[in-house]
């Protein structure tokens, strides 16, 4: 089993929103060249994506099915690769306060992936997962900071502290 983790400058439901949009899995995940469709209620349980995974010519087809969520600190997918069978992929994610710590394990679960892991495949999909760790956790932070230029700040009189939100004219 592969499992790796990174801290995150940002909460966890950044990190959720990314997780949630399956757009993003083409950018954030090593070897996932093309998103082909997905159902818009992803990541409800039972919902899934269809993806491209390779480097022409060597490319297969596959989809990641949701298996349970909480839509806030996990998410377990069976991460398909067509012939080549599945793996169980579960995100954890957990605030602290120095952030969120984001965690990834991947397993075995079905196929060829699973009749032929070995400890070659562990470290292979190890240093893979960091990769993906890394650029899920700049897509996080990307995120949160979009969020903060969005938010109403003191002294805009759109929420925050009353006291400052300024007086209104005289008359």
């Amino acid at each position: 089993m592969a499992d790796d983790w990174i801290l995150v400058d940002a909460p966890a439901r950044s990190l959720f929103s990314v997780l949630a949009d399956p757009s993003q899995y083409e950018v954030f995940v090593v070897g996932n060249s093309q998103i082909r469709r997905f159902d818009p209620r992803w990541p409800q349980p039972g919902t899934r994506f269809h993806h491209l995974l390779g480097v022409k010519p060597l490319v297969v087809a596959g989809s990641s099915l949701s298996l349970a969520t909480d839509y806030e600190t996990y998410l377990v997918l069976e991460t398909g690769m067509g012939i080549l069978g599945a793996t169980l992929t579960t995100f954890y994610l957990m605030e602290t306060t120095d952030g969120t710590k984001l965690e990834v394990r991947e397993e075995p679960w079905s196929g060829l992936v699973a009749r032929f892991w070995s400890k070659a495949v562990d470290i292979a999909l190890d240093r893979r997962n960091r990769l993906l760790l890394r650029r899920l956790k700049r897509l996080s932070e990307e995120q949160f900071t979009r969020e903060r230029s969005v938010l109403p700040g003191p002294g805009s009189g759109e929420g925050g502290d009353p006291a400052d939100q300024g007086t209104p004219a005289e008359p």
